[in-house]
């Protein structure tokens, strides 16, 4: 006899009983379960080949429970948004320049106590290759093990059944490990879309940037805007943010609100240095 089964709806939608935080910013909420890390999240050293970088990640268990802490190493080939608003992570070793399988972690699991204190030790041993050149970087997954808890699902309406699942929440943090090979390769930035979106009372300049070079740049992306008369209505700028080669960002320019009308300006990638890019566009408010 053939029978056709079908899951109920509410069924449908348990399908997934683990979940996990995927790398949360610095500042964070004590969750029941999770760290507090000490330290940047994102860790720089300029190096030259041949050279070992040791180091340690230290955290603290911020629940009143015991609690299991464990680490791996992540590729990424896009760190930060791309043009798209993505990023995008790799098997490892899979970036071409991915500097995972430099990097040994030890342990790569602690347990603590509640309130308790501990470390990964870790070590970047830098190939003895001269071709080396700019900017490797992967992240270090530290991951905040939750303890497994009954979840009860549905019965909010007169004789629908509860139906009681095990789930588990895991806390993950992500370290970024960027190594600079000293005095090699440069920054290359290209403006590659701008776009005027107006939100409440004020504009927003959103402007994508990417960087074909071979080293990270961190600029400060601002913009100049000017009347019909040359004079300066003001500088507006977004916060600096890191983008690595290969890679693109996303800046959102705050603006005041503008009359009708079109506008001069000049918007610039500023790296303080001779990598620093700009150019002029006419901003039409309509």
């Amino acid at each position: 006899m053939n029978r056709n089964c079908k899951h109920s709806p509410l069924l449908a939608k348990v399908l997934v009983l683990v979940c996990s935080l995927h790398f949360l910013s610095g500042v964070f909420s004590p969750l029941e379960g999770a760290i507090s890390l000490a330290g940047d999240l994102t860790r720089e050293f300029i190096v030259t080949p041949g050279q070992v970088v040791k180091g340690m990640i230290e955290f603290q268990n911020m629940s009143s429970q015991n609690q299991t802490v464990g680490i791996d190493t992540i590729d990424s080939d896009r760190m930060g948004l791309d043009s798209d608003g993505k990023t995008v992570h790799l098997e490892k070793g899979a970036c071409s320049r991915s500097n995972s399988k430099w990097i040994k972690v030890f342990p790569t699991r602690v347990d603590l106590p509640p309130r308790g204190r501990g470390s990964f030790q870790y070590a970047i041993t830098v190939p003895s290759d001269n071709s080396l050149i700019g900017s490797y970087w992967s992240t270090l997954g530290v991951t905040a093990f939750g303890k497994e808890h009954q979840e009860i699902i549905g019965g909010k309406t007169p004789g629908a059944k509860k139906i009681t699942l095990p789930l588990t929440v895991n806390v993950r943090y992500g370290i970024k490990m960027v190594t600079h090979i000293a005095s090699t390769g440069k920054k290359s930035l290209r403006f590659l879309s701008k776009k005027l979106i107006s939100e409440q009372d004020s504009l927003v300049l959103r402007v994508d940037v990417e960087n074909n070079g071979e080293c990270l740049a961190r600029p400060f992306v601002w913009v100049e805007i000017f009347d019909a008369k040359g004079c300066s209505m003001g500088r507006f700028q977004d916060r600096k943010l890191r983008i690595y080669p290969g890679c693109s960002v996303r800046f959102n320019i705050k603006l005041p609100k503008l009359p009708r009308g079109t506008y001069s300006s000049v918007l610039a990638a500023d790296t303080g240095d001779e990598s620093s890019l700009g150019a002029k566009y006419q901003l039409e408010i309509k």
